[in-house]
């Protein structure tokens, strides 16, 4: 017959054995899907470290390329200033004369004394002479009408001995029309003008006679 004492043996019994099992347990392995996730995590940690230290590189390598860009335009705008100034010089004149000239003499500058243009103030009206500023390549054109009933020849001079363009104005029973255009290459301080080269009358009409010029491009 079961007692007290003995029910209670038992339970203690069984207790103790219970214990003991779950102690002599192994703890339990991770799962293989957990493990794969951690891998997965600290590969893609790994991936964005490098991509950090790529784009450090890149920026530095950036600036460099900056810099260097920026010396070499300030190199290149130090060389090409002074001769972008250059070009960029205008001169360029019209003149006509106000008056009829009637009387000039063989190898005399004709003096356009109405100033139209006169960019760079290389024209001077009191001597009829172009001065050149700068070296380079120039145009010259010159129109002369003569007087009624007679004829005039005129010339386009470089440094007053020159002759490089000529001109014939002149008509029978009323006024002729002559003009001629030049391209002459000048040094800094070269002379043009327009000069008498031979005449019946050396007449020339006002208003209708012109001189101009300009530069094309220097050297």
């Amino acid at each position: 017959m079961f007692s007290v004492g003995s029910c209670n043996q038992t339970y203690l019994l069984l207790f103790v054995l219970v214990v003991m099992g779950v102690a002599s347990l192994e703890a339990p392995s991770a799962c293989p899907c957990e493990e794969k996730f951690l891998e997965r995590i600290q590969d893609l940690e790994r991936k964005v470290n490098e991509m950090y230290l790529d784009s450090d590189k890149l920026t530095t390598k950036m600036l460099d390329t900056i810099e260097s860009v920026d010396k070499l335009l300030a190199s290149g705008v130090a060389g090409v200033g002074p001769l972008a100034a250059k070009q960029r010089q205008i001169v360029s004149f019209t003149v006509r004369t106000s008056k009829n000239l009637p009387y000039l003499s063989e190898s005399e500058v004709i003096k356009f004394d109405d100033v139209l243009v006169n960019n760079g103030g290389a024209y001077d009206k009191h001597t009829g002479i172009f001065t050149s500023p700068v070296s380079g390549v120039y145009l010259f054109s010159a129109s002369i009408l003569s007087g009624f009933n007679s004829t005039i020849e005129t010339m386009i001079t470089l440094n007053g001995q020159h002759d490089v363009s000529r001109i014939y104005s002149g008509a029978f029973k009323n006024r002729g029309y002559g003009s001629n255009t030049v391209v002459l290459n000048l040094r800094k301080g070269d002379e043009v003008s327009v000069a008498v080269f031979y005449g019946n009358g050396n007449y020339v009409h006002g208003k209708w006679s012109t001189f101009c010029g300009t530069l094309l491009e220097t050297y």
